[in-house]
């Protein structure tokens, strides 16, 4: 797991997509720009909304990672 970075270019596209819930859409701008395959959220229901990667609750990315 890594924590990604945050810059002008991702808050300037999260402004320009009004949205529910601007923290969702910055996460998702973050893994977008970092070139992430999957969102990982116990809170899907916002990200039906706009999201193109596809998206797994919590267990289910656990039950399918190998360790």
């Amino acid at each position: 797991m890594t924590a990604l970075p945050c810059d002008t270019d991702q808050l300037e596209k999260t402004l320009k997509n009004p949205v529910k819930d601007y923290e969702d859409m910055l996460q998702y701008q973050c893994a977008l720009a970092a070139g992430c395959d999957v969102i990982v959220t116990n809170n899907k229901r916002d990200f039906y909304e706009f999201c193109q990667l596809p998206f797994l609750a919590s267990e289910v990315f656990l039950l399918q990672i190998d360790y």
